[in-house]
């Protein structure tokens, strides 16, 4: 039984007002079952934690197809057999776990957000790691990033992605030797045209941090649909704030606007959540950091020179500037100089 969101909550309504007994938290649970729930419903009640409730009736079938629901403490919970998807919402979110993962509705009219298990908030990390974060702006193009990664990795450095990084602070990985993290900042035009088929070429991972509205008549910035394309072509993208303010200097209203509508906006366009964060200019302070962990974010980058990751900082991690068009050679001297 598919059932959209524009008419689900219509059918669920009609559904609980059919079973009287079910009406509630304080409702009866049927005789011939212990209100738990159902074999289908329990993993998706792991992952939705306790906004899902308890069972307040057994998982019972709709249809002779395999599809079931089953009413809780604080909404309704159904699975669809022909696409395996479990289901659930409190009657403005919602939540469905499929062979796909975890995927969240903030509200009727929320875009769908593919989550990723990772929490809300600074990471928790046990480690510190060397792996140097690069960061650079325009790309003038494809053949002159080429050969600077070839010469990166000629002078024994293995581009690897954050995502790799961050599950090695967190003691799940080792990292490869001479590892570093290749990181863009502003959503500039010239990234998407010649960094990223680039990238792909070497089966590397960037990290590209995007600001969704930015235009400042000068130079040319992705759109939505072009930070899409980079999220499509297998590029991780992180925030750069919406109008690239320097943080310290805004109010706490305007701050916050920055750093959560500007995450917000982009997992709007890329369908999955933003967890990571360049400062611009790389400007921070303690108010900054508070309001980026109020924001949700798992990590944040300064510009501050280092090749050190520091599991006690995960919001004040350090980069270093290169320039795809400046000499190897000065670039690993910036690098090794950092270490």
């Amino acid at each position: 039984m598919r059932l959209s969101w524009s008419v689900s909550i219509v059918f669920l309504a009609a559904t609980l007002t059919a079973i009287p007994a079910v009406i509630g938290p304080g409702a009866i649970a049927r005789a011939d079952c212990a209100p738990e729930f159902g074999l289908h419903m329990a993993a998706l009640r792991a992952d939705v934690g306790v906004a899902m409730g308890q069972p307040l009736d057994c998982e019972h079938a709709t249809d002779a197809g395999g599809d079931t629901i089953q009413p809780t403490s604080t909404g309704t919970a159904w699975y669809t057999n022909d696409t395996s998807a479990a289901m659930f919402t409190d009657g403005y979110q919602r939540w469905q776990l499929d062979p796909k993962g975890l995927t969240y509705w903030g509200g009727p009219d929320a875009s769908p957000l593919l989550l990723d298990g990772l929490p809300d908030g600074p990471a928790v990390w046990t480690r510190a790691v060397t792996c140097p974060v690069l960061y650079t702006h325009e790309v003038p193009s494809a053949a002159g990033f080429r050969t600077f990664l070839t010469g990166l990795i000629q002078a024994g450095f293995q581009p690897v992605s954050f995502a790799v990084v961050d599950a090695s602070m967190r003691g799940e990985s080792e990292l490869p030797a001479g590892c570093l993290v290749l990181s863009f900042d502003d959503a500039l035009a010239s990234q998407l045209r010649n960094a990223a088929p680039v990238l792909s070429e070497f089966g590397i991972t960037g990290l590209f941090f995007v600001m969704p509205t930015y235009q400042d008549g000068h130079h040319q910035y992705l759109g939505a649909s072009g930070i899409r394309a980079l999220h499509d072509a297998g590029q991780m993208i992180g925030a750069h704030t919406c109008n690239h303010p320097s943080l310290p200097l805004l109010s706490p209203s305007a701050m916050m606007a920055e750093l959560s509508d500007c995450k917000h906006q982009v997992e709007d366009i890329i369908g999955v959540p933003v967890r990571y964060l360049a400062y611009p200019n790389g400007a921070a302070n303690q108010a900054v950091v508070d309001a980026t962990t109020l924001a949700g974010y798992r990590a944040a980058f300064t510009t501050r020179r280092s090749a050190t990751l520091r599991p006690d900082q995960p919001l004040l991690e350090p980069r270093i500037r290169y320039d795809p068009s400046e000499a190897v050679s000065t670039v690993v001297r910036r690098i090794r100089a950092a270490r």
